[in-house]
Parts: C-alpha cells; sequence; structure tokens
C-alpha cells in the first residue's frame, strides 16, 4: 500500500513539473519527494535497518540534495536543457530505483520487522554511516558548484563584446611583374554599438602607400572589404583596424607561389 502511494506522488510531482497546475499541493509534494525521499531511499537500500531513525532523519535531507545536484550536473553534461521536467524525472527515477532495491532486500520499515543479527565480517556503525552519506554529500554538492562556475565563466566568455578583424587570400593570379592578389578582410562588431573605424592595407615589402577604408559597422554586424592588389612572391599584405575606441586589430596574409 505505502509502496503504490509513493508511486502516485511520484506521478503527482512529475505532473507538476510538467506543467499541470496542483494548486496548493506542488510545494509540499516537490519539498517531500526532493528533498526528504531520495536520501531517505537511498539509506534503506544500503544500509537498511542498521542505522537508527534519528541519524536516517538527519542524513535524508543532504543525501537528497546530493542526488538533486548530480542528477543536476549529469542532464547537463549530457546536454539536457536543466528544467523541472527532466531533473524531476532523474530525481524519481533514482528514487523509485532505490524503492526496488529496498524492496527486494526487505529493509523498508514494518510493523513486524524483526531486527537481524549482524553476520560475520565487517559491520557498519551509525558514525560510518553518517559520515560516509555527509561526504557524499559534500562531494555531490563540490561538482555541482563547480560545473555551474564552469558554466557561468563559458557563458561570460560567450557573451563578453568584441571586435575581431579576419582575413582571406581569395585569389592569386600570375601578372608580368608579379602576381594579382585578390584579398577580403572581414571586421566582426559584437559590441552594443556602432562603430565607425578605419582599415588601413599595406603590401610589405613595396613602395605604393597603403589604402585606408572607412567603415561604418552597425552593433552585432560585420563589414568586408575586398581589394585587389600588385604584389609579388614571399609578399605580405597587412590589414589594421583601429580608430572610433576600437582596439587594434591586425591580419596578415603571406603572397605564396606555386614552385
Amino acid at each position: 500500500m505505502a509502496v503504490a502511494a509513493y508511486v502516485v506522488l511520484t506521478a503527482l510531482v512529475v505532473a507538476a513539473a510538467a506543467g499541470v497546475d496542483l494548486g496548493a499541493l506542488r510545494a509540499p509534494l516537490g519539498l517531500l519527494l526532493g528533498l526528504a525521499a531520495p536520501g531517505w531511499l537511498l539509506l534503506r537500500a544500503t544500509v537498511g535497518r542498521r542505522l537508527g531513525a534519528g541519524q536516517a532523519a538527519a542524513l535524508s535531507v543532504p543525501l537528497s540534495l546530493a542526488i538533486c545536484a548530480l542528477s543536476g550536473t549529469a542532464l547537463t553534461l549530457a546536454g539536457v536543457k536543466l528544467t523541472a521536467l527532466p531533473l524531476a524525472l532523474v530525481v524519481c527515477g533514482v528514487s523509485l530505483a532505490c524503492l526496488v532495491v529496498a524492496l527486494v532486500r526487505g529493509t523498508l520499515p514494518s510493523p513486524r520487522a524483526v531486527r537481524r543479527a549482524p553476520g560475520p565480517g565487517a559491520q557498519l556503525t551509525p558514525r560510518m554511516v553518517v559520515a560516509a552519506g555527509l561526504a557524499l554529500a559534500i562531494l555531490a554538492m563540490a561538482a555541482s558548484t563547480i560545473q555551474q562556475i564552469v558554466r557561468v565563466d563559458d557563458a561570460a566568455r560567450a557573451s563578453t563584446p568584441f571586435v575581431a578583424l579576419t582575413g582571406k587570400l581569395e585569389r592569386s593570379t600570375p601578372t608580368a611583374g608579379g602576381r594579382r592578389a585578390s584579398v577580403a578582410f572581414t571586421t566582426i562588431n559584437s559590441q552594443p554599438r556602432a562603430i565607425r573605424p578605419t582599415l588601413e592595407i599595406s603590401v610589405l615589402p613595396g613602395g605604393n602607400p597603403p589604402l585606408e577604408r572607412p567603415l561604418a559597422i552597425a552593433a552585432n554586424r560585420q563589414a568586408t572589404v575586398r581589394e585587389a592588389l600588385d604584389t609579388r612572391c614571399g609578399d605580405e599584405v597587412i590589414a589594421t583596424l583601429s580608430g572610433d575606441g576600437v582596439p587594434a586589430r591586425t591580419s596578415t596574409l603571406r603572397i605564396s607561389c606555386p614552385r
């Protein structure tokens, strides 16, 4: 009867996580099956009745938090978006697995339960169980915290505004005095403001003055400048972006000739 009731409660929690409105039942069901039941069932599936009621109650909450933290970390590492429904499915799945193990082992509390005599070999003491449970909870919290820090750092790096300059040699054709190089330089502006820098293109070594191309790039946009330049084998085409508060950016292309 108790097992059937727990399965029904689990189904209600999963339904609530999926968006079903349970009204005032949502909070107490979430607290019971999220902060108490997983740890308590884990203890029943592992150490059984060798732990006193008070010690089991004290460990239930930290172990439940550990299961939730490890479940969230596993979902994130698996690439699953961390929302209420997948987290509820994993936590409830772990709880149900522990419930099945406890049923098979016969370690669920019962009015007719008879305390078994300890068997041969090393025996678990309440202190050992409490220490192991707390250690597991601390390690799970630490793993979840480190994973969250890494996520926040990656998100911060990805969202940092920047201005970048890239270059590409699109074509190089032979001429009487060297090679005609078609180059393209792209300026990427991920800043939330428009910029008006200047792109300077030089051929080194060379006696021609550099080309200057003023740019106007809107926020979160990019602009490409294409030029056909007279070069020789081994020359370098250097583009420098600067001005309008933009940190200087440089892109270099080397003109190579087939042997």
